[in-house]
């Protein structure tokens, strides 16, 4: 095939200014475009209430800078905040419980969960879980040699529990089974 003859093309000419510009439009409407579907499929998520799924959309349409996804995220933090507050109110009183419910905070808000997450990585580095797990895993092993240990031993194992871990849940149920064993 003898090659092409090589005609000046007015293709090849530059642009008119506004042509670049529409060029450059579209460039800037795309990740809109993405971002709008993005946030409708949130939106779509949140409906059938996996928040998670509604998290990571509105996160990343927000990133684009879509106003209406960062307004639908403020509102998600705002709400798994709100929960968060609550079980950090209730650590004192009773941490399993609080533990529990911050890990249900953050499985159920998924990434707009953060104060929930960093509230739970807090308590579970924190000196007072270390000794609630502990006096939990002890309580659990006098429990299950209970059947085939002599009851004194038993009562003194609970109450060696007691002295060494006063503060912990497995404590206050060694006093109560205690009690019931010695009347």
């Amino acid at each position: 095939i003898p090659p092409l003859p090589h005609h000046h093309h007015p293709s090849h000419a530059m642009p008119p200014a506004e042509d670049i510009e529409k060029g450059f439009a579209f460039l800037d409407a795309a990740p809109l475009a993405l971002a709008k579907q993005t946030y409708e499929a949130g939106r779509k998520a949140a409906g059938a209430r996996d928040f998670p799924k509604a998290a990571e959309c509105y996160r990343r349409a927000k990133a684009a800078g879509l106003e209406e996804a960062k307004t639908a995220w403020d509102e998600l933090v705002a709400a798994a905040d709100k929960a968060t507050d609550a079980a950090i109110a209730q650590k004192e009183a009773d941490l399993g419980a609080a533990i529990v419910q911050l890990r249900k905070i953050a499985a159920a808000y998924g990434c707009a969960a953060e104060k929930a997450s960093t509230a739970l990585a807090d308590i579970e580095s924190s000196p007072a879980f270390a000794a609630e797990k502990q006096a939990a895993a002890r309580f659990i092993a006098i429990r299950s040699a209970a059947r085939t240990t002599p009851r004194d031993k038993t009562v003194a194992d609970l109450r060696a529990l007691v002295e060494e871990l006063p503060d912990t849940r497995a404590a206050a149920e060694a006093r109560a089974v205690i009690q019931k064993l010695t009347p």
